[in-house]
Protein backbone atom coordinates (compact mmCIF):
# COMPACT_ATOMS: atom_id res chain seq x y z
CA UNK A 1 0.00 0.00 0.00
CA UNK A 2 2.88 2.26 1.04
CA UNK A 3 4.52 1.73 -2.62
CA UNK A 4 1.53 2.47 -3.89
CA UNK A 5 0.66 5.74 -2.12
CA UNK A 6 4.02 7.18 -3.44
CA UNK A 7 4.23 5.93 -7.18
CA UNK A 8 0.86 8.08 -7.14
CA UNK A 9 2.41 11.05 -5.16
CA UNK A 10 5.26 11.21 -7.50
CA UNK A 11 2.46 10.59 -10.31
CA UNK A 12 0.98 14.01 -9.48
CA UNK A 13 4.68 15.28 -8.27
CA UNK A 14 5.93 14.97 -12.19
CA UNK A 15 2.58 15.90 -13.74
CA UNK A 16 3.05 19.14 -11.93
CA UNK A 17 6.93 19.62 -12.97
CA UNK A 18 6.02 18.60 -16.78
CA UNK A 19 3.60 21.78 -17.18
CA UNK A 20 5.47 24.43 -14.68
CA UNK A 21 7.93 25.48 -17.10
CA UNK A 22 4.47 26.93 -18.95
CA UNK A 23 2.91 28.53 -15.95
CA UNK A 24 3.92 32.21 -15.22
CA UNK A 25 2.61 34.74 -13.24
CA UNK A 26 0.86 38.22 -14.74
CA UNK A 27 1.43 41.31 -13.05
CA UNK A 28 -1.35 44.14 -14.29
CA UNK A 29 -3.13 44.43 -11.16
CA UNK A 30 -1.53 44.74 -7.31
CA UNK A 31 -1.88 41.11 -6.98
CA UNK A 32 -0.39 39.27 -9.53
CA UNK A 33 -2.42 36.29 -11.08
CA UNK A 34 -1.20 33.42 -13.27
CA UNK A 35 -1.24 32.60 -16.94
CA UNK A 36 -0.56 29.75 -19.61
CA UNK A 37 1.92 30.04 -22.10
CA UNK A 38 0.07 28.67 -25.28
CA UNK A 39 2.72 29.79 -28.19
CA UNK A 40 5.99 30.89 -28.60
CA UNK A 41 4.96 34.37 -27.32
CA UNK A 42 1.25 34.00 -26.67
CA UNK A 43 0.13 33.51 -23.27
CA UNK A 44 -3.94 33.29 -21.78
CA UNK A 45 -5.30 34.20 -18.45
CA UNK A 46 -8.19 35.83 -16.65
CA UNK A 47 -9.85 39.42 -16.37
CA UNK A 48 -8.92 38.95 -12.48
CA UNK A 49 -4.91 39.31 -13.98
CA UNK A 50 -5.42 42.68 -15.67
CA UNK A 51 -6.65 45.96 -14.48
CA UNK A 52 -5.68 48.24 -17.52
CA UNK A 53 -4.49 47.56 -21.44
CA UNK A 54 -0.81 48.90 -20.64
CA UNK A 55 1.71 48.28 -18.27
CA UNK A 56 1.33 44.42 -18.04
CA UNK A 57 3.62 42.42 -17.66
CA UNK A 58 4.89 38.57 -16.71
CA UNK A 59 7.40 36.95 -14.62
CA UNK A 60 8.77 33.85 -16.52
CA UNK A 61 9.62 30.79 -13.80
CA UNK A 62 13.62 31.90 -13.97
CA UNK A 63 12.33 35.49 -13.08
CA UNK A 64 12.52 37.35 -16.06
CA UNK A 65 10.22 40.54 -16.75
CA UNK A 66 8.94 40.65 -19.69
CA UNK A 67 6.00 43.48 -20.90
CA UNK A 68 3.50 41.98 -22.01
CA UNK A 69 0.84 43.57 -24.83
CA UNK A 70 -2.86 43.01 -24.35
CA UNK A 71 -3.87 41.41 -27.82
CA UNK A 72 -7.71 41.55 -26.40
CA UNK A 73 -10.17 39.89 -24.22
CA UNK A 74 -13.60 38.21 -24.17
CA UNK A 75 -16.30 39.34 -21.52
CA UNK A 76 -17.95 36.18 -21.94
CA UNK A 77 -15.13 33.96 -20.84
CA UNK A 78 -13.55 36.65 -18.95
CA UNK A 79 -10.36 34.85 -21.06
CA UNK A 80 -7.66 37.25 -21.45
CA UNK A 81 -5.18 37.15 -24.51
CA UNK A 82 -1.64 38.57 -24.25
CA UNK A 83 1.58 38.81 -26.67
CA UNK A 84 4.67 38.54 -24.81
CA UNK A 85 8.10 39.03 -27.52
CA UNK A 86 11.02 36.51 -26.46
CA UNK A 87 9.23 34.13 -23.89
CA UNK A 88 10.91 31.04 -25.16
CA UNK A 89 9.41 28.94 -23.04
CA UNK A 90 7.12 25.73 -24.32
CA UNK A 91 3.11 25.63 -24.91
CA UNK A 92 1.38 23.47 -22.53
CA UNK A 93 0.19 20.23 -24.42
CA UNK A 94 -3.00 19.71 -24.34
CA UNK A 95 -5.05 17.24 -23.26
CA UNK A 96 -8.14 14.95 -24.00
CA UNK A 97 -11.40 16.42 -22.33
CA UNK A 98 -11.93 16.19 -18.83
CA UNK A 99 -14.32 13.80 -17.44
CA UNK A 100 -15.68 13.32 -14.50
CA UNK A 101 -14.24 11.55 -11.57
CA UNK A 102 -10.68 12.50 -12.99
CA UNK A 103 -7.99 13.91 -11.17
CA UNK A 104 -7.11 17.47 -11.82
CA UNK A 105 -4.47 19.37 -10.78
CA UNK A 106 -4.61 23.36 -10.29
CA UNK A 107 -1.09 25.26 -11.15
CA UNK A 108 -0.37 28.99 -10.53
CA UNK A 109 1.82 31.06 -9.03
CA UNK A 110 1.82 32.75 -5.61
CA UNK A 111 2.98 36.28 -4.99
CA UNK A 112 5.96 35.46 -4.63
CA UNK A 113 6.34 33.46 -8.04
CA UNK A 114 6.63 29.87 -6.23
CA UNK A 115 5.04 27.41 -7.73
CA UNK A 116 1.89 26.45 -6.05
CA UNK A 117 -0.80 23.64 -7.22
CA UNK A 118 -4.17 21.99 -5.71
CA UNK A 119 -5.02 18.75 -6.08
CA UNK A 120 -8.92 17.67 -6.68
CA UNK A 121 -11.19 15.94 -9.16
CA UNK A 122 -13.53 16.67 -11.95
CA UNK A 123 -17.14 17.33 -10.14
CA UNK A 124 -19.07 18.32 -12.54
CA UNK A 125 -19.17 18.95 -16.47
CA UNK A 126 -22.08 21.40 -17.33
CA UNK A 127 -23.41 25.01 -18.52
CA UNK A 128 -24.14 26.87 -20.24
CA UNK A 129 -23.21 29.40 -17.42
CA UNK A 130 -24.35 32.89 -18.23
CA UNK A 131 -21.65 35.54 -17.73
CA UNK A 132 -21.04 39.36 -18.58
CA UNK A 133 -23.20 42.65 -17.61
CA UNK A 134 -26.83 41.42 -16.94
CA UNK A 135 -25.73 38.01 -17.73
CA UNK A 136 -26.45 38.17 -21.40
CA UNK A 137 -23.20 35.97 -22.46
CA UNK A 138 -22.45 32.86 -21.26
CA UNK A 139 -19.71 30.22 -21.52
CA UNK A 140 -21.13 27.01 -22.79
CA UNK A 141 -19.48 24.49 -20.97
CA UNK A 142 -17.55 24.66 -17.62
CA UNK A 143 -15.66 21.93 -15.20
CA UNK A 144 -16.17 22.40 -11.38
CA UNK A 145 -13.57 20.37 -9.19
CA UNK A 146 -13.23 19.56 -5.71
CA UNK A 147 -9.54 21.19 -6.54
CA UNK A 148 -8.92 24.55 -3.72
CA UNK A 149 -7.56 27.90 -5.48
CA UNK A 150 -6.88 30.64 -3.93
CA UNK A 151 -6.74 34.22 -6.23
CA UNK A 152 -2.93 33.80 -7.17
CA UNK A 153 -4.34 30.65 -9.61
CA UNK A 154 -6.57 32.85 -11.47
CA UNK A 155 -5.36 32.11 -15.23
CA UNK A 156 -3.35 29.29 -14.05
CA UNK A 157 -3.66 25.59 -15.62
CA UNK A 158 -5.58 22.82 -14.37
CA UNK A 159 -4.38 19.63 -16.11
CA UNK A 160 -4.73 15.57 -15.87
CA UNK A 161 -1.91 13.22 -14.06
CA UNK A 162 -0.11 13.37 -17.46
CA UNK A 163 0.91 17.11 -17.08
CA UNK A 164 -1.57 17.87 -19.84
CA UNK A 165 -4.15 20.85 -19.98
CA UNK A 166 -7.58 20.54 -19.14
CA UNK A 167 -8.84 23.96 -19.30
CA UNK A 168 -7.85 27.27 -17.62
CA UNK A 169 -8.40 27.94 -13.72
CA UNK A 170 -10.46 30.82 -12.72
CA UNK A 171 -10.43 31.23 -8.89
CA UNK A 172 -14.25 31.30 -8.87
CA UNK A 173 -16.19 29.05 -7.30
CA UNK A 174 -19.89 28.19 -7.31
CA UNK A 175 -21.56 25.74 -4.71
CA UNK A 176 -18.14 25.43 -3.33
CA UNK A 177 -16.43 23.81 -6.18
CA UNK A 178 -13.66 25.28 -8.14
CA UNK A 179 -14.82 26.84 -11.89
CA UNK A 180 -12.42 25.64 -14.51
CA UNK A 181 -12.94 27.03 -18.42
CA UNK A 182 -12.42 23.81 -20.52
CA UNK A 183 -9.50 23.93 -22.92
CA UNK A 184 -11.29 22.98 -26.00
CA UNK A 185 -13.35 26.78 -25.60
CA UNK A 186 -10.32 28.10 -24.33
CA UNK A 187 -8.17 26.97 -27.37
CA UNK A 188 -11.21 28.39 -29.51
CA UNK A 189 -11.69 31.99 -27.77
CA UNK A 190 -7.98 32.53 -27.99
CA UNK A 191 -7.75 31.72 -31.62
CA UNK A 192 -10.14 34.39 -32.10
CA UNK A 193 -9.14 36.76 -30.21
CA UNK A 194 -5.57 36.54 -32.18
CA UNK A 195 -6.58 36.70 -35.63
CA UNK A 196 -9.56 39.28 -34.72
CA UNK A 197 -9.29 40.64 -31.65
CA UNK A 198 -12.55 40.17 -30.35
CA UNK A 199 -14.45 36.69 -29.63
CA UNK A 200 -17.24 35.97 -32.37
CA UNK A 201 -20.13 34.75 -31.95
CA UNK A 202 -22.97 34.48 -34.11
CA UNK A 203 -26.62 35.72 -33.27
CA UNK A 204 -30.18 36.11 -34.64
CA UNK A 205 -31.46 39.44 -33.26
CA UNK A 206 -34.61 38.23 -31.40
CA UNK A 207 -35.67 37.10 -27.96
CA UNK A 208 -38.03 34.57 -27.48
CA UNK A 209 -39.06 31.87 -25.12
CA UNK A 210 -39.76 28.49 -25.07
CA UNK A 211 -43.24 27.36 -26.41
CA UNK A 212 -45.56 24.22 -26.15
CA UNK A 213 -46.42 22.63 -29.74
CA UNK A 214 -49.49 21.40 -30.91
CA UNK A 215 -50.11 17.94 -31.77
CA UNK A 216 -50.81 18.56 -35.42
CA UNK A 217 -47.81 21.37 -34.91
CA UNK A 218 -45.25 18.69 -33.89
CA UNK A 219 -42.66 17.74 -36.46
CA UNK A 220 -42.26 13.84 -37.39
CA UNK A 221 -39.86 13.57 -34.64
CA UNK A 222 -42.31 14.34 -32.16
CA UNK A 223 -40.74 17.54 -30.80
CA UNK A 224 -42.62 18.72 -28.04
CA UNK A 225 -41.85 22.07 -28.13
CA UNK A 226 -40.07 25.49 -30.06
CA UNK A 227 -38.80 28.37 -29.56
CA UNK A 228 -41.44 31.56 -29.53
CA UNK A 229 -40.10 34.66 -30.77
CA UNK A 230 -41.13 37.92 -28.98
CA UNK A 231 -38.86 40.57 -29.96
CA UNK A 232 -37.22 41.33 -33.26
CA UNK A 233 -34.33 43.75 -33.06
CA UNK A 234 -34.26 46.48 -35.30
CA UNK A 235 -31.64 45.92 -38.32
CA UNK A 236 -30.88 42.65 -36.82
CA UNK A 237 -30.50 39.32 -39.25
CA UNK A 238 -33.56 38.01 -38.21
CA UNK A 239 -35.29 41.35 -38.97
CA UNK A 240 -33.64 41.27 -42.48
CA UNK A 241 -35.02 37.47 -42.83
CA UNK A 242 -38.18 38.32 -42.55
CA UNK A 243 -38.85 36.49 -39.43
CA UNK A 244 -41.87 38.11 -37.09
CA UNK A 245 -42.90 38.55 -33.92
CA UNK A 246 -44.87 35.01 -33.39
CA UNK A 247 -42.96 33.01 -35.24
CA UNK A 248 -42.13 29.60 -33.69
CA UNK A 249 -38.54 28.27 -34.48
CA UNK A 250 -38.56 24.54 -34.28
CA UNK A 251 -34.95 23.77 -35.87
CA UNK A 252 -31.69 25.41 -37.00
CA UNK A 253 -29.58 23.67 -39.71
CA UNK A 254 -31.84 20.36 -38.45
CA UNK A 255 -31.03 20.66 -34.88
CA UNK A 256 -34.08 20.53 -33.16
CA UNK A 257 -35.00 23.78 -30.96
CA UNK A 258 -36.77 23.54 -27.94
CA UNK A 259 -35.29 26.07 -25.97
CA UNK A 260 -34.28 29.43 -26.24
CA UNK A 261 -30.80 27.67 -24.20
CA UNK A 262 -30.70 25.02 -27.15
CA UNK A 263 -30.72 27.83 -29.87
CA UNK A 264 -27.98 29.55 -28.55
CA UNK A 265 -25.64 26.12 -28.22
CA UNK A 266 -26.34 25.87 -31.69
CA UNK A 267 -25.46 29.40 -32.72
CA UNK A 268 -22.03 28.97 -30.32
CA UNK A 269 -21.21 25.37 -32.13
CA UNK A 270 -22.47 26.53 -35.72
CA UNK A 271 -19.91 27.88 -38.79
CA UNK A 272 -20.06 29.36 -41.93
CA UNK A 273 -22.07 32.88 -42.44
CA UNK A 274 -25.44 31.37 -42.97
CA UNK A 275 -28.13 29.03 -41.46
CA UNK A 276 -31.21 27.45 -42.44
CA UNK A 277 -34.53 28.03 -39.59
CA UNK A 278 -37.62 25.83 -39.41
CA UNK A 279 -40.07 28.32 -38.77
CA UNK A 280 -43.77 27.68 -37.99
CA UNK A 281 -46.07 30.07 -39.06
CA UNK A 282 -49.64 30.65 -38.80
CA UNK A 283 -50.13 26.56 -38.93
CA UNK A 284 -47.60 25.86 -41.12
CA UNK A 285 -43.69 24.92 -41.35
CA UNK A 286 -41.45 26.79 -43.53
CA UNK A 287 -37.17 26.71 -44.21
CA UNK A 288 -36.05 30.37 -44.24
CA UNK A 289 -31.98 31.20 -44.88
CA UNK A 290 -31.05 33.44 -42.71
CA UNK A 291 -27.43 35.52 -43.28
CA UNK A 292 -26.56 34.82 -39.07
CA UNK A 293 -24.33 38.65 -37.64
CA UNK A 294 -21.81 38.76 -35.09
CA UNK A 295 -21.81 39.73 -32.06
Amino acid sequence: MASTLTDISNQLADAVAAVAPSVIQVHGRRQPASGVVLGSDLVVTTTRAIGQEDGLSVRTPDAREIQAELIGWDPATHLVALRVPELSLAAAPIGAAARVGHIGIAIGRSWSNSLTASTGTVSVMGGPLPTGRGRAMRIEEIIRTTAPMHRGFAGGAFVNTDGQLLGIATATEIRGLGVVIPAAIVTKTIDSLVKHGRAKRRYLGVAGQGVPLAVGQRPATGQASGVLIVRVMDGSPAEKAGLLVGDILIAIDGQELESPDRLLDALASGTGPTSVLRVLRGGSASDIVIEVGEK
